[in-house]
């Protein structure tokens, strides 16, 4: 997604609530793999405007000593639009932060494939894990925010990148 429209994705969702987001990356793979064009497209409902200061369980690591007792920031980004975009310091990439939805009784699903031709193949993960990095096998904790390139997005709350170019095609065919 682009800027203007993942700000239009994020004004169509209330801030906390739970939505839909499908986002697509490249597999993360050994160097001699470098190049093969194997993606993993996910799934997943999560809430976007949440502001981390505001969970209950930073609250609590505030309270016990755990946490610092102020805010330190995201190292390496600086807040566009707190609390829901970000860019990275160092790349000037825009970020989307989000969390897992806790309430939702989808689980994340993800779909690892081979894009050749702009044909899609399904594969699966285990068949190719000589060739992936440890990192694609990793299972990171499900409570914490984690931020999501907008590149990478594919569409979030039903707003699609898709969409917005068959809208700006039906607009330039009608003048």
């Amino acid at each position: 997604m682009n800027e203007a429209t993942i700000r239009k994705a994020i004004a169509s969702c209330r801030k906390g609530t739970n939505v839909k987001l499908v986002m697509e990356r490249p597999v993360n793979l050994r160097a001699a793999y470098k190049g093969m064009p194997m993606y993993k497209r996910s799934t997943m409902t999560i809430r976007v405007g949440v502001d981390n200061d505001h969970r209950l369980d930073v609250i609590e690591a505030r309270a016990n000593g755990a946490r610092p007792a102020e805010n330190q920031g995201l190292k390496g980004f600086e807040w566009v639009e707190a609390p829901l975009l970000l860019r990275a310091i160092k790349t000037g990439k825009l970020c989307l932060r989000v969390e897992p939805s806790i309430n939702a009784n989808e689980r994340p699903k993800s779909v690892y494939f081979i894009r050749e031709a702009g044909i899609e193949t399904i594969i699966n993960k285990e068949d190719y894990r000589g060739m992936m990095l440890a990192s694609e096998f990793t299972v990171a904790p499900r409570d914490a925010c984690f931020n999501i390139g907008i590149g990478n997005i594919l569409s979030l709350n039903g707003v699609s990148e898709v969409d917005e170019d068959e809208t700006e095609a039906e607009v330039e065919a009608a003048n």
